[in-house]
């Protein structure tokens, strides 16, 4: 009979009471899977909107200081960075960390005046949020310029609604909120990590002061550079006006007091000035500097503006103010 069973267990198809547990157990299995999916999911956006209640504070902070005009300053915690970007930084004339994030956030909110005016107001929306993979975080952790102990991050997409006295519109960025092993949320937003990567012509703006220092120092090494006619010219007059007020064999260092975007009126002055069409530069930046000279008359102290216009999104030139005079 036991044979029998193992070899054609047909039979019990056509047991009603092994039907019935069968469904049941069946039933069981499937609402055990039910559960155990319901309840993970459950602790992932529980453990989501819980890690969101405590960026948000972040997110809210950065729209408020769009909101209030790039008059306003909001003071910003420093952090601890690494030592690569403390030189680079340096290099430029930035004096720390904290001056160039506030660099950065005025002239965000500058430059979305320019576009909606003066006054504008922005709100706005989360689309989407999204945990960073573990091959996305190590690579953020291996980019970000602050030093810490990263182990989460999120991908926040935000629609923002812009209305001012010039116009109306809508963008779309990114912000990425990273947690701390401190227990502390850093913010990342996607607009201002693309106006880092723009305002590297401020490398440019050490060139210049480079060239100054050599044409004022040794002469002769900066025949060594190839410059254009013109841009030679250009030096060696300058250096011989600032010799005869600061002193023969100046050397100048320079720190970053500002930057803004140029306006249409001063695009269209310097296009003029250099010889090109008045609509011959899309954009451009004003880099207002800090000069401190040395020499043998001893140390003075001057302020200059840096034009750095753009031909298109990735070229660009640089005029010292000394080299014109431009005006709205």
């Amino acid at each position: 009979m036991i044979k029998k069973l193992n070899e054609d267990n047909s039979w019990l198809l056509e047991n009603e009471s092994y039907l019935k547990n069968k469904k049941r157990r069946t039933k069981m299995a499937a609402i055990f899977i039910a559960t155990a999916l319901f309840i993970g999911t459950a602790v992932f956006f529980y453990v989501k909107s819980s890690d969101e209640r405590e960026y948000m504070y972040g997110i809210e902070d950065y729209y408020d200081t769009l909101n209030k005009g790039s008059s306003y300053r909001n003071e910003i915690t420093k952090q601890e960075i690494k030592d690569g970007t403390e030189d680079y930084l340096s290099s430029i004339g930035i004096t720390g960390y904290t001056q160039w994030m506030d660099l950065l956030q005025k002239l965000d909110t500058r430059i979305m005046e320019a576009k909606y005016g003066n006054g504008f107001k922005v709100a706005y929306r989360i689309e989407k949020t999204e945990p960073l993979t573990e091959k996305e975080l190590d690579d953020y952790r291996k980019n970000i310029a602050t030093k810490a102990e990263y182990d989460k991050a999120y991908r926040v997409t935000i629609k923002e609604h812009f209305k001012g006295p010039k116009s109306e519109g809508y963008e779309k960025q990114h912000i990425i909120v990273s947690h701390t092993s401190e227990n502390h949320w850093l913010f990342q937003e996607e607009r201002l990590v693309e106006l880092n990567h723009e305002l590297d012509f401020l490398n440019t703006v050490w060139a210049h002061y480079f060239r100054l220092n050599t044409y004022s120092s040794a002469a002769a090494e900066a025949n060594d550079y190839s410059f254009l006619e013109e841009d030679d010219i250009d030096y060696k007059r300058e250096v011989s006006k600032l010799a005869k007020e600061y002193g023969e064999g100046f050397q100048i260092e320079f720190t970053l007091k500002d930057i803004s975007p140029m306006t249409h009126n001063e695009l269209t002055d310097l296009a003029e000035l250099v010889g090109q069409d008045e609509d011959h530069f899309i954009k451009g930046y004003k880099v207002d500097v800090i000069e401190n000279f040395s020499s043998d008359k001893g140390e003075n102290t001057c302020e200059n503006t840096i034009f750095v216009p753009y031909e298109d999104e990735s070229d660009f030139e640089v005029y010292d103010e000394r080299w014109m005079d431009i005006s709205d």
